[in-house]
């Protein structure tokens, strides 16, 4: 019984964190969009809207992860904790839960005041006063979504660090989210649907979809080249395990699903100025950040080999049908609206 409450817990935080991530990735990018303004946010903000009002349900959907900590996390475990030295007053279940629901307070309301200021409605404040906003917003935001990265997913390893780690997951998020914009946005060009898109939108998109797939390889390639070259017993594990015993063929498919067929397909200006073609590329990207997640996550939990259990495929599809079925509504409130 023990084998399957960890075998389903395990499951579901790669799951939760799929959605954790695109919904904070949404959020990334409507603060970007406060701070730059531009076409492409304008046709980008009923999607954005309905992404980032997912938050309250990601953070229900937490609640699982909490309950389930003790076949999550090795430090919940005391003989590791006592090993962990002064990361041990860190890593504490009280607080990790504290943590948590201070990091879902912070999110919820950063959400709630952006949503009130991106409506379809004239703007009643300047330029400057969301500049402002939007500025301040994105520093804190991320740091508070580095910290809670840290807690969730880094401290799968607890004797691992990286100060990368946080920024690289959440470039994915919003790689993430541009993905899932773009193919909401295509599926909209119908004339039976009232949100059509200009190439000059579709192109921008194209060309930020483009940027974060650099960000997020260049943050991936630079923690790598770090932590090999500083060759620590602390922190080359991590990657040694993700090389050998089947999790090397994973690594492979992140590297060229993830960065190399992206990157050439996005180079063709073309195929960004048409929306629907562009919605390939992008559900190929949301294919490969699903294997991404599973990439970062599981190998904590089968270091040994290769793992793919039957509840990977359940609990994880689940959780995405659920989410889906959430932001559909959502959207389409955002549609009526």
């Amino acid at each position: 019984m023990n084998g399957f409450m960890a075998e389903f817990f395990q499951s579901y935080l790669v799951g939760f964190m799929i959605l954790f991530t695109v919904t904070a990735g949404g959020l990334l990018i409507l603060l970007i969009h406060l701070l730059v303004g531009g076409q492409w946010g304008l046709a980008s903000r009923k999607p954005l809207r309905a992404i980032t009002g997912m938050f309250p349900w990601v953070t229900l959907l937490f609640i699982p992860v909490l309950l389930g900590a003790h076949f999550i996390y090795p430090w919940t475990n005391p003989e590791v904790a006592a090993d962990l030295g002064r990361k041990g007053v860190w890593l504490t279940l009280p607080f990790f839960g504290l943590r948590a629901a201070l990091f879902f307070a912070f999110f919820n309301a950063i959400t709630f005041k952006v949503r009130k200021l991106i409506t379809p409605e004239t703007p009643k404040h300047p330029i400057e006063y969301f500049q402002r906003i939007g500025g301040l917003s994105m520093f804190s935001f991320a740091v508070v979504a580095s910290l809670a990265i840290f807690d969730w997913m880094m401290s799968l390893e607890p004797h691992w660090s990286s100060t990368l780690y946080g920024v690289m997951i959440i470039m994915g998020g919003g790689l993430t989210a541009f993905a899932l914009i773009i193919i909401t946005l295509a599926w909209l060009q119908n004339p039976a649907r009232p949100i059509p898109i200009s190439e000059k939108a579709s192109h921008d998109l194209g060309n930020l979809m483009f940027a974060f797939t650099i960000f997020w390889t260049y943050m991936a390639v630079s923690q790598y080249i770090i932590m090999w070259s500083g060759n620590l017993p602390e922190e080359i594990p991590w990657y040694i395990v993700r090389n050998s015993g089947g999790w090397h063929l994973v690594s492979y498919l992140v590297v060229i699903g993830q960065f190399v067929l992206p990157f050439l397909l996005l180079l063709a200006q073309r195929r960004k100025k048409n929306i629907t073609r562009l919605a390939r590329v992008a559900f190929f990207i949301l294919c490969m950040r699903v294997v991404d997640n599973f990439w970062l996550i599981v190998p904590d939990f089968s270091p040994q080999q290769f793992r793919l259990h039957i509840l990977d495929i359940v609990v994880i599809g689940g959780l995405i049908a659920l989410w889906f079925t959430l932001y559909r509504r959502n959207f389409a409130k955002e549609v009526l609206a």
